[in-house]
């Protein structure tokens, strides 16, 4: 008994004290170099991130949002025994995010790993550059045209289902786009036709948006930054359970692709004309052979796509309808255009209509400005950085508020106003080219920042092509949920009319 005791003391001691003993000396520096900076009070073990914790979850992101005014342009927090320093100024961003070396996710993104890997969204160094090179083909113009028809046949759907709700006093529309974004991504990534608009109880897209939420309130507590501690907690079986279904559902649908693919391994599928037709899975399986893609790898960018598109499609309709529904005037230019391009037909959106769409362009690019649902973006130094004669470390993260970026008044006057023409040609080339970076910036911009574009435009056409939007509430009365997107945590309350 008393080896067994003996053992657990042993264990426990390399477990939990020795990694703190390492971390203590680590941070003793760090704080040497960071503490020169305001932000809240720090405390061991907890960090600053008690300040946060005892804030009731739903009021939580109005007290993130307002750091930058408490503190200034640069601060500086402590999540657990993880430091972070915060900026938001587009000089000190482009330096950050312009690097080559600096290509290091934040290390607040690895809650996110058990489901994401090392993929795209959270990969680095030469792992991600491999990945980013050979994926970076499935994102060319001529693939995304091919998903085309597939963005149509569900905006079609999404109307469908709303033309039920035309006279209602009131419908909650964001669970609708929300379910339209997944089967758009589950037909594009996958192939497979799953209509959640349609069987919304499916528990795949709820266990996506519950390990998110979990996801995020690992990243602020304390226990969540030890892996062995954290495994212990009831949060942890239930993260454990959500991922085990989202795994459980893409292992199928990859394992029965593949099958799908091997069966038809023939010239077609490395044929270039053919290729405008396979899904982003496919396009996957075809890079098996020629740069010798994982199973695992494969699975990866899979999960990455599935999570990032579908909140960046679902979220810049939602906004944009936040937007013009509270804006009569933009909605009614914007319904304008639209009608010019189809003279009042309901015919199918083509990439070509795309480049008649001046006024909608500035439209969504004022949408990720005002209500940038991104708030955030990360990077943990490799190398040490310096930034306004202060020299930050390397290990920690430097967090660039987008949020409070694109609220600058010294960019954006009147930042509140909502108003398209702040993105005419000859306004946006006098700002700073990292002063508008909705999408990143950098090395590791967004990959998939076109796809997002193609479907949200081809969405928002057939809804404003049939209905004149109202939103029933105001921009500033909205709460947001943060899940590293912010969504509305009661959704999007809108009054629909037929417009003909």
């Amino acid at each position: 008994m008393d080896l067994i005791l003996a053992g657990l003391v042993v264990t426990l001691f390399f477990i939990l004290v020795l990694p703190l003993f390492k971390l203590y000396g680590k941070n003793k520096f760090i704080h040497k170099c960071i503490d020169v900076l305001p932000g809240d009070k720090w405390y061991p073990l907890v960090g600053s991130s008690y300040s946060l914790l005892r804030t009731p979850v739903e009021d939580r992101w109005d007290a993130m949002s307002q750091k930058h005014s408490i503190f200034g342009p640069i601060y500086r927090s402590w999540y657990g025994p993880k430091p972070s320093v915060h900026i938001y100024k587009p000089e000190h961003i482009q330096k950050l995010l312009k690097s080559q070396t600096q290509i290091y996710k934040g290390k607040n993104y690895q809650a996110f790993t058990s489901w994401l890997g090392q993929g795209l969204m959270l990969g680095g160094g030469d792992y991600w550059r491999r990945h980013r090179k050979i994926i970076r083909p499935a994102f060319y113009a001529a693939i995304l045209d091919s998903y085309m028809d597939i963005f149509i046949k569900h905006a079609e759907n999404v109307v469908d289902v709303l033309d039920k709700h035309v006279g209602d006093d009131c419908v909650d529309i964001f669970p609708y786009l929300n379910q339209c974004a997944l089967d758009i991504i589950a037909e594009t990534a996958m192939g497979v036709k799953i209509d959640f608009l349609k069987n919304p109880s499916s528990e795949y897209p709820q266990a996506i948006t519950n390990y998110a939420l979990l996801a995020v309130k690992r990243m602020f507590h304390p226990i969540g930054q030890n892996e062995f501690l954290y495994g212990l907690t009831e949060d942890a079986k239930h993260m454990k359970m959500n991922l085990d279904i989202i795994q459980k559902f893409n292992k199928k649908i990859i394992a029965d692709r593949k099958l799908l693919y091997q069966q038809n391994k023939a010239d077609e599928f490395h044929d270039s004309d053919s290729k405008k037709n396979l899904t982003f899975l496919d396009l996957l399986l075809s890079y098996q052979e020629s740069d010798n893609f994982t199973d695992e790898e494969i699975a990866e960018e899979v999960n990455t796509f599935m999570f990032g598109g579908q909140d960046t499609t679902s979220l810049t309709v939602t906004y944009t309808l936040l937007a013009i529904g509270n804006h009569p005037h933009v909605q009614k230019r914007l319904q304008e255009e639209i009608d010019s391009i189809y003279n009042g037909q309901e015919r199918p959106v083509t990439s070509d209509d795309f480049s008649k769409m001046e006024y909608m362009e500035r439209v969504i690019k004022e949408t990720l400005r005002a209500y940038n649902f991104v708030p955030y973006i990360s990077r943990s130094l490799v190398e040490d950085i310096e930034i306004e004669g202060l020299v930050i470390p390397k290990d920690v993260s430097v967090v660039v508020s987008l949020y409070d970026l694109h609220r600058d008044p010294d960019i954006y006057p009147e930042p509140e106003k909502f108003d398209p023409d702040r993105f005419l040609p000859e306004i946006s080339a006098k700002r700073h080219p990292y002063a508008y970076i909705p999408f990143s910036a950098g090395p590791r911009n967004c990959i998939g920042q076109n796809f997002g574009m193609k479907n949200a435009k081809t969405v928002i056409t057939y809804i404003l092509r049939r209905y004149n939007v109202t939103c029933l509430e105001k921009p500033e009365d909205i709460k947001k949920s943060y899940e590293i997107v912010l969504k509305p945590q009661s959704g999007l309350k809108v009054r629909l009319e037929r417009r003909h």
